[in-house]
């Protein structure tokens, strides 16, 4: 039991250790179109948030999500921040489509994925206990709270400047 325990820790911290890539900053110029893709397997959950970091008149975004299969998932319409979770039903490259209005508009955006991969790869399907696809869930699970957790200190930033 203490090496299971032991195993079980180790691959906590890693998840944990592993962690979420910051969000990814970008400017759009006024009226313009800019798309993000991402692989991701049939059950695998996707988060996808952003926010407009830029204010003012047409300082909002609108972002599409579409499957490999070019079916529209989600649309989030002239909004100054989304979030768009969703189970992929498709394996494949899922497309997050921004358009912006008529202003220059700054983008912070992040996707997580909960992946399927690893755990097959590394031993055979009977051999994988429930304890390690626990941990896997776990450590997609702190990673969407890393991004939940970023997109509020990001936003709580911009309302402290702006009350400046």
């Amino acid at each position: 039991m203490g090496r299971a325990a032991a195993v079980v820790g180790v691959a906590v911290a890693l998840a944990i250790v592993a962690g979420v890539a910051d969000a990814m900053n970008f400017k759009m110029k006024a009226s313009s179109e800019m798309c993000f893709h991402e692989l991701a397997h049939r059950g695998n959950k996707v988060l996808a948030v952003y926010d407009v970091v830029s204010w003012g008149y047409g300082a909002y975004a609108t972002l599409k999500v579409s499957a490999p299969s070019s079916a529209v998932l989600k649309t989030i319409e002239n909004q100054g921040e989304g979030r768009a979770e969703f189970y992929a039903e498709e394996d494949g490259e899922y497309t997050f489509c921004f358009k912006n209005g008529n202003a220059l508009t700054e983008i912070s955006f992040y996707v997580n994925l909960e992946r399927d991969f690893g755990l097959s790869e590394v031993a055979k399907e009977e051999h994988v206990t429930d304890t390690m696809y626990s941990v896997d869930r776990l450590s997609s699970m702190i990673n969407a709270a890393k991004i939940d957790l970023l997109s509020l200190k990001a936003k709580e930033g911009r309302h402290r400047k702006m009350a400046e």
